[in-house]
């Protein structure tokens, strides 16, 4: 979260909001998942809104009752800059 903070007072960006939307595609395998999601982050850059379109990917590890992310990615192709 400081790394977070931090980029977001150099880029003059602080308010800064991720909506995520129904799952695009899922695989379960056993003990592993993939799924991705698609994602909308909003935020104020230097007074104006900003708004990026993309998706969110997550691995997945089951282990004993839950399940653990082991790997997050995002990637952004459609913003109003």
């Amino acid at each position: 979260m400081k790394d977070y903070k931090k980029n977001n007072e150099a880029t003059h960006a602080p308010l800064g909001k991720v909506s995520i939307g129904g799952t695009k595609f899922k695989e379960f395998n056993g003990t592993r998942a993939y799924i991705i999601y698609p994602v909308t982050f909003t935020n104020t850059q230097d007074g104006k809104a900003v708004v990026y379109k993309g998706e969110w990917t997550i691995t997945l590890r089951r282990s004993k009752a839950r399940w653990e992310i082991t790997g997050s990615a995002s990637a952004y192709s459609e913003n109003n800059l």
